[in-house]
């Protein structure tokens, strides 16, 4: 397996407009004023980073990736053709938290228009990372757990497998939902560029 650890400065992602107005729901017109106040404070507060690994499918008796066995019809169908996949998990770290709670404090509006702007965030940062570790080779869309069948109870396989608390401060709740909050975990399929 091939591990790959990555950092981003916030700076260098590129936000959706269209994600932005889906989250935000609001007129184009407002997009933007509500940016000028709310991308700066919240990529001030991230600390964007990446781990992945890559690794073998094998699909004899079940779908493995490497040593974890997964049992999700949805992800199969989504690695057909596929011999490799990426593992990655991605994160804005504690401080994108810290900033939400003190919106939080503000009033409900400014939490959600905060929340929504480190949403489209972690999206750009999986958007950026899902190109480099790729690179250039066809791949799928990245499916994660919670989409389809896959369900979240895969998490803590998914993160000793990426080594995700070591590498990125990456952890889980009792509950399964990750913190810092503003993470994704992902699978991506790799397909050979000679079929």
């Amino acid at each position: 397996m091939k591990r790959t650890v990555r950092s981003y400065p916030a700076t260098v992602l590129t936000l959706s407009p269209v994600e932005l107005r889906a989250r935000l729901k609001c007129p184009p017109e407002q997009v933007q004023a509500l940016l000028d106040i709310w991308l700066p404070q919240v990529r001030a507060s991230a600390v964007c980073r990446v781990c992945a690994v890559e690794t073998e499918i094998h699909r004899n008796g079940g779908l493995h990736l490497g040593s974890l066995t997964v049992e999700s019809h949805g992800l199969e169908a989504v690695l057909n053709g596929c011999d490799c996949a990426l593992v990655m998990a991605a994160t804005l770290g504690a401080g994108t938290d810290r900033l939400l709670m003190q919106a939080a404090l503000r009033s409900p509006a400014q939490q959600y228009i905060a929340d929504a702007v480190a949403s489209a965030l972690i999206e750009a940062l999986c958007d950026r990372a899902e190109d480099d570790l790729c690179a250039g080779r066809p791949h799928t869309h990245r499916f994660s757990p919670g989409y389809g069948d896959l369900p979240l109870g895969i998490q803590p396989d998914l993160l000793n497998l990426l080594d995700a608390h070591r590498q990125i401060g990456l952890a889980l709740t009792d509950s399964l939902l990750m913190t810092p909050t503003k993470s994704v975990t992902a699978v991506i399929g790799l397909r050979n560029p000679t079929l």
